[in-house]
């Protein structure tokens, strides 16, 4: 018969082993805490074999590293860049006529990587009373060809405007 084991106070991922429990099922299995504060019962070969790494804290971790960003999807110009895309690819929105339908694009750069655009915005003007303006009207939404302008700016840029 092997010796016993003991592993108190080693490390497996975000364990920490705290003492001996009963074996379960001819199993060894060890009081282990979290690198949160949690504790369980885990099993030996479990920790072993990396098959437990932690109380479920360190893959919410990892998820929300993943998925997360920017952390700026309740800024408002998240919403001008959404809106932005809609406009210009989705055949339902209400405003694609007015512009996916005559060609109206983003430049990659800011299609791909909202980062990008509200970098080009903060650097350029924007300012939360302002909307973004393309300066000809013909053309895509891209950093030589848009400006932070006010409403007023906006509409004398409008193809009806009859004053040009």
């Amino acid at each position: 018969m092997p010796a016993p084991v003991n592993i108190i106070g080693k490390k497996y991922g975000y364990w920490t082993v705290i003492k001996r429990s009963k074996n379960i099922n001819g199993r060894s299995t060890w009081v282990c805490e979290c690198k949160c504060g949690n504790r369980k019962i885990v099993k030996l070969h479990d920790l072993r074999n990396g098959r437990s790494k932690s109380c479920g804290c360190l893959r919410k971790e990892t998820t929300s590293k993943n998925f997360k960003t920017h952390n700026l999807t309740n800024h408002r110009l998240f919403s001008i860049w959404s809106c932005m895309k809609t406009r210009c690819y989705n055949p339902n929105a209400t405003n694609y006529e007015r512009y996916g339908a005559r060609g109206i694009r983003i430049c990659d750069e800011w299609l791909n990587d909202f980062m990008n655009f509200y970098n080009w915005s903060m650097g350029n003007g924007y300012k939360d009373d302002l909307t973004i303006d393309r300066i000809n009207n013909d053309g895509n939404y891209e950093s030589s060809n848009c400006r932070w302008a006010t409403i007023e700016q906006q509409a004398n840029n409008k193809r009806s405007y009859k004053g040009r």
